[in-house]
């Protein structure tokens, strides 16, 4: 059986609830999405190769409790969608921020309350060979360029795509003084555990000691 089994090769869509087709697809086309097929009870959007599909929620139909997570290739690729997604209006309920299972993510919401989860391994830098001109800045991210030619198309103004370009490049480096920070806590814990331990057997090896000897054992109980 091939690597993935009968999975392999195959594609997982998203299929997200929602009051209002029009509104969802307003607002998912602030962030890049566009629609690929229209129907009067269901939408299929992409943006690059992400496939999204939206359906309207049935009469007495609750809140919808449903979420996505999106993988990112890079931590640099969080901070500029989160960028983007913050200037698309609300929604964004999160800073991208470093977790203790080892991922840099933020979080946000649908105006549906259908939550995303948008995150990349901590520590993941664009890889050189697969950078593309963006036309944003020197220094280029996989995954920026969808998102800027989306937004372009839209008729967000240059200097506008470059404000975000230059948040997201500042979030990127918060979120790498935060992690360099954790792992600096991280050692310094791990330096008095160490010590701890050191002490714990020297006190060991003291009492076994006093249990020998009387004058020592005197000296151990006034300490």
């Amino acid at each position: 059986m091939t690597l993935g089994g009968p999975y392999f090769e195959a594609q997982l869509v998203a299929v997200l609830p929602v009051h209002d087709l029009d509104r969802a697809e307003l607002w998912y086309g602030r962030i890049g999405f566009e629609v690929s097929a229209s129907y009067p009870d269901y939408r299929v959007l992409r943006a690059g190769h992400l496939i999204l599909h939206l359906r309207l929620l049935d009469l007495g139909e609750g809140p919808s409790t449903a979420g996505v997570y999106l993988t990112m290739p890079s931590e640099d690729a969080v901070a500029i969608v989160h960028a983007a997604w913050t200037a698309a209006g609300p929604g964004v309920l999160t800073e991208p921020m470093l977790h203790p299972h080892g991922l840099v993510e933020f979080a946000a919401e649908d105006p549906d309350g259908n939550l995303w989860r948008i995150g990349a391994p901590a520590g993941t830098t664009p890889a050189p060979e697969r950078a593309v001109d963006s036309g944003l800045a020197p220094d280029r991210a996989p995954g920026r360029e969808p998102i800027a030619e989306a937004l372009a198309r839209r008729g967000l103004p240059a200097a506008n795509l470059e404000a975000l370009a230059t948040q997201a490049r500042t979030l990127a480096a918060q979120g790498r003084n935060v992690r360099q920070s954790m792992e600096a806590t991280e050692r310094e814990a791990a330096a008095v555990e160490a010590q701890r331990a050191r002490w714990n057997s020297v006190r060991r090896l003291v009492r076994l000691a006093a249990a020998k000897d009387e004058k020592l054992a005197v000296l151990l109980a006034a300490c």
